[in-house]
């Protein structure tokens, strides 16, 4: 009867006690040093996530950083840089650096047909005379290599864009 009492006794006290009893007996951690425990990693992750936040430098995606990169990056597309002086000038000043030229022409009818179909795709348009008696339908222009990079890729994407379109550089 005494092993009975004794068994009863500890089956008693297993269950008042619980897990931690076992745990305490074995070596091993309570409930509340576990917890605490798991407490200090994930305070310890907050710390460290933050530190990353703080520290990280956000890069925008893909951007042209500079006038050299949007130049390759033009020729990279296969498109074609030509000064204005290399076509003899044109018979008015231009305001801006860069033009896109969708279509030279030798009447000044046929450059105008090409300036509404890109007006009325939204893009800004002129049409320039060249000494050399040819029209140019110009749009888009820019004074930096980066801006005109950027106009000549949303030019790309219309139908009306001729593939051989290029960049009339106003220097």
């Amino acid at each position: 009867m005494g092993k009975y009492l004794l068994s009863l006794l500890l089956l008693a006290s297993l269950c008042v006690s619980g897990c931690d009893f076992m745990r305490t007996l074995a070596g091993r951690p309570t409930s509340a040093a576990l917890e605490n425990k798991r407490q200090q990693i994930a305070a310890a992750a907050a710390a460290a996530a933050a530190a990353a936040a703080r520290d990280t430098v956000v890069v925008p995606a893909p951007v042209v950083l500079d006038s050299l990169s949007a130049i390759d990056s033009l020729r990279a597309m296969g498109c074609s840089m030509i000064s204005k002086a290399r076509l003899g000038g044109s018979k008015e000043a231009l305001p801006h650096a860069y033009y896109i030229v969708i279509g030279s022409f030798q009447s000044v009818v046929n450059a105008g047909r090409q300036e509404k179909k890109a007006s009325e795709a939204g893009f800004e348009t002129v049409i320039i005379a060249f000494r050399n008696g040819l029209y140019a339908t110009a749009v888009s222009p820019s004074d930096t290599p980066a801006g005109i990079y950027e106009n000549y890729k949303a030019l790309r994407r219309n139908a009306f864009c001729p593939k051989d379109a290029w960049i009339l550089v106003n220097r």
